[in-house]
This record gives structure tokens, sequence and C-alpha cells, in this order.
């Protein structure tokens, strides 16, 4: 066959070696990488889950533990049933100042009934005066 310089077939050859090397230093870097659009799916579901985390936390800013909550609910049944009793004693109560009024028209009613007493005690009556007369 037909010959070629051997400086020309070193220089090709240690072009193809170097090309070999090459591909075999970018194939290792490929096997250590990962497509773009996974990183980008990666990088959404963490701002996905950010979202939700920062949603779940001033959902909790918001809310009590269930404990506080039931003892709360267990306080306003109490303080219900305490004022239920209190109405259901005012509604057989009234005002002092009522009882107050009444006490007082007792005593002017006693004081005028003592006073017709004592007026009656200097009296007799006009069938017994009339009688009386008659016998004169």
């Amino acid at each position: 066959g037909k010959m070629v310089e051997r400086s020309l077939f070193d220089e090709e050859e240690a072009k193809a070696r170097s090309r070999q090397l090459e591909i075999e230093r970018l194939s290792k870097q490929l096997r250590d990488m990962v497509s773009r659009v996974e990183l980008d799916k990666c990088g959404d579901d963490a701002k996905r889950l950010n979202a939700e985390i920062e949603r779940l936390k001033r959902q909790l800013e918001s809310m009590v533990q269930k404990g506080d909550h039931d003892a709360a609910q267990d306080n306003l049944r109490a303080a219900q049933a305490e004022l239920n009793q209190l109405r259901s004693l005012l509604a057989n109560h009234v005002p002092k100042a009522e009882l107050d009024k009444c006490l007082d028209d007792v005593r002017r009613l006693e004081g005028e009934l003592e006073r017709l007493k004592q007026l009656l005690e200097g009296m007799v009556s006009k069938a017994l005066l009339d009688a009386a007369n008659d016998k004169l």
C-alpha cells in the first residue's frame, strides 16, 4: 500500500489519543452530572415545600394547643352555668329599693292605723250615742 510519513502518522495518533482522553474525561464528568431539567424540578419542589411550610407556620401562629382550647371551653361552660344560675336566682328577686319602699309604706300605714285606734278610744259609736239620747 501507500506510505505516509511517520511524523504525520505520529501526529495523527497523538491527536486521536488526546481526543480519546477528552472523551473519557467528559464521559466521567457527565456521569457525575444530572440534566438541568432535573435540577429545575428539584428547585421547584423546594420552593413549593418552603411555601407550604411558611403557610403552616402562619396557620400555627393563629392557633393554640388543643389542650388550651379544651380548657377554655371548660371555663366557658362553667361560666355559662354560673350565669344561668344567677339569672334563675334574679328571676325570683326584686331590687332592694322596692322592698325598702314597701317597708316604708307598711310603717306609714301602721302609724296611720295607730293614730286611728287612739282616736277611736276617745269615742263611742253613733248608734250607742243615739240609743243613750233616746233614753233621755
